[in-house]
């Protein structure tokens, strides 16, 4: 009766600990939803494969009258560029407002005969747009240039877009061994997406192409700038495109200019600030199109007697309403090569994109991985001729931070006409099982482009005494490009070397100087880039000891007809150490490990040289000495005693 109850009492607690825990699970798990749902209208979207949109766009802002005297304002027009060049809309107007064209585009028209007070104006639009692919028959050869007066109006150059020599030069040298056009607009657009670092700092005025080349920073503005002067001196027509589009960093949309670029027989956008080519995300609204990279939201036209109109630049604000991925018939595939990589090895990324024509079409190719992983070929765009073609991608391993454990890096493929492609690269610590020229090698020849890539050895000591450290490194490129413009830097200690350009197969030493605050075991990632390409990441381990700074202080003493020295070592950095202190002089040695000690001085040792000797040793068990020599010298007195017992002693021989 007994037993039978504990046994009840025991499951009834078992059964309470249970509700208890499923209770605490289920809190955790609303705790978690709640989080999540509140971080979700903080997350950055993703349209790069969304091809079914819609949104809400408002454009509002205000003519102010601005008169003295008698006035008469006559004939106002004010032209908005608010209008979609591309997809459907349907609008309202808060004012009496014409659809018409100017330069070539679609605007608005806010027209008054007669106008004795300012106004303001709300314009608001549905929009909506199906991306699509761009389909081509034919692809122009480069010195195909037999244009009509109209499209030969797109390759000539204005205030912003007129090159420098060097402009001209570097973009003839980009499209060296290019025989189509498409093949020599790729180029210019992968250099230029590599060569400016965006800057928002650079601000609102609008830069020429001599600016942008020389700084080499800015916003989509140079970008777009740098490119159509590239494109126009190889003779080329090209366009800006100005427009907004939805922005990750700031999750919202924005003012944005891309470059439009005549090939394969009709006007093909490329956005060289995002790196998307042949096709640009949804979220890319083009309100005008222009030979020119000034564009201007509103212009304003009258005629007037002791009065002036200003027309504020229009606030405006998009709100995406629909936003889904439909089936367009395109496939992807990818696979690695290997299952496992090792140290510094390259792994073989195979794409296979799949149409469904059988003519051409260009596509964005967005290739997404660790920081730790290094794009050797940096494929950005996939031209599919017929039904299915195959790109390439090379991938380099760094050094692993751990020799004990292996990485998974995720790799990711996509296009913007296909679902996802997702891999994983399983790196692990060791030799590598492959080179450069066995993964190239696996690559067909009509598949070859251009690639970058550079053999680095380090040397420098594991053990450093003291917090400063040289590391040489020897630079070798071992890819088929000059690299302009290579740095070497580490984050913490911050430091840079420009090494300047490396030609195909020089070699060039590099020295670099790290200064660091601590002691300790430090593992400091080094940087290699080229542009703003990086070619890899390589670790510098090293061991930073604190040495020994001994000093050594001595008193010597007489007392009761004894010598002494008193002896004390210290550390000027004040660090803990094993130390030791020894004496020696003629058939007198004595050690002691202490750090103070009074040695008492033999009369054999007296009127000598004495060596103090001091010792410590680092935490790597290596010794450090320092040493002074003292001489003790006997007073008068005892120096006459001692003549007296040597001549008694000498008359009693």
């Amino acid at each position: 009766m007994r037993a039978e109850n504990r046994g009840i009492v025991s499951w009834s607690k078992l059964l309470c600990i249970a509700l208890r825990l499923i209770v605490i699970v289920r809190n955790a798990l609303l705790f978690v939803l709640i989080f999540l749902f509140t971080l979700k209208g903080a997350v950055a979207l993703d349209y790069f494969n969304v091809t079914d949109f819609a949104a809400t766009i408002s454009f509002s802002g205000s003519v102010e009258l601005i008169a003295s005297g008698d006035f008469d304002v006559q004939n106002l027009s004010l032209v908005l560029r608010a209008l979609p060049q591309e997809g459907n809309f349907t609008f309202t107007s808060s004012q009496a407002v014409m659809q018409g064209e100017f330069e070539e585009n679609q605007v608005l028209y806010f027209n008054y005969s007669e106008l004795r007070e300012g106004f303001e104006y709300v314009v608001t639009l549905n929009y909506t747009t199906l991306l699509e692919p761009v389909f081509f028959s034919e692809i122009e050869l480069l010195n195909d240039t037999l244009y009509s007066e109209e499209l030969a109006s797109y390759t000539e150059f204005d205030e912003f877009t007129t090159p420098d020599p060097v402009v001209r030069e570097k973009a003839s040298t980009l499209v060296l061994g290019n025989r189509t056009r498409l093949d020599a607009v790729l180029a210019v657009m992968d250099f230029v997406h590599a060569y400016i670092t965006y800057d928002l700092s650079v601000g609102d005025d609008l830069k020429n192409v001599s600016w942008v080349w020389e700084n080499r920073i800015g916003t989509c503005d140079e970008y777009s700038v740098l490119a159509v002067s590239m494109l126009r001196a190889l003779n080329i027509p090209a366009r800006f495109v100005h427009g907004y589009v939805y922005s990750g960093e700031t999750n919202d949309f924005g003012p944005h200019s891309w470059v439009e670029v005549f090939v394969g027989g009709q006007w093909m956008p490329f956005d060289p600030t995002y790196g998307q080519y042949g096709v640009v995300d949804v979220t890319h609204i083009a309100f005008s199109k222009t030979k020119s990279a000034r564009f201007e939201q509103v212009s304003i036209s009258y005629l007037q007697r002791n009065a002036r109109l200003d027309a504020s630049r229009p606030t405006v604000s998009i709100v995406p309403t629909r936003a889904e991925q439909g089936s367009t018939g395109f496939t992807l595939s990818a696979a690695l090569d290997k299952q496992k990589y090792y140290e510094n090895d390259y792994a073989l990324l195979t794409m296979d994109v799949s149409s469904p024509q059988s003519r051409y079409t260009l596509l964005p190719l967005q290739i997404t991985t660790t920081s730790a992983i290094q794009r050797i070929r940096n494929v950005s765009a996939i031209l599919v001729e017929g039904m299915t073609e195959r790109a390439y991608e090379l991938l380099k391993t760094g050094q692993t931070p751990n020799k004990q454990t292996y990485l998974i890096h995720p790799v990711r493929v996509r296009t913007p006409f296909s679902p996802d492609v997702s891999l994983e690269l399983e790196h692990y610590p060791g030799s590598a099982q492959s080179t450069l020229e066995q993964a190239l090698a696996q690559i067909p020849s009509q598949n070859a482009t251009p690639y970058a890539d550079v053999s680095v050895t380090l040397f420098y000591e594991p053990v450093v005494y003291g917090t400063q450290m040289t590391v040489e490194m020897a630079l070798t490129n071992t890819g088929n490009q000059e690299l302009d413009d290579m740095r070497i830097s580490a984050n913490e200690p911050r430091v840079m070397v420009d090494a300047g350009t490396l030609f195909v197969n020089e070699k060039k030493n590099v020295t670099l100087a790290l200064v660091f605050d601590l002691f300790g075991e430090k593992n400091v990632p080094l940087n290699i880039t080229y542009g703003n390409t990086v070619l890899g990441v390589f670790f510098v381990s090293v061991l930073l000891v604190e040495k020994p700074n001994l000093s050594i202080s001595y008193d010597y003493t007489k007392q009761d007809g004894a010598h002494s020295v008193s002896v004390e070592v210290t550390d000027v950095h004040n660090a803990s150490h094993n130390a030791s202190i020894s004496l020696a002089a003629q058939n007198y040695y004595e050690r002691v490990h202490k750090s103070n000690y009074t040695f008492i001085i033999p009369d054999r040792a007296i009127d000598t040289d004495i060596i103090i000797e001091a010792t410590a040793f680092d935490t790597q068990n290596q010794s450090h000495s320092i040493r002074e020599i003292i001489f003790v010298e006997r007073t008068l007195l005892e120096r006459v005693w001692l003549a007296l017992v040597r001549f008694l002693s000498a008359l009693l021989a």
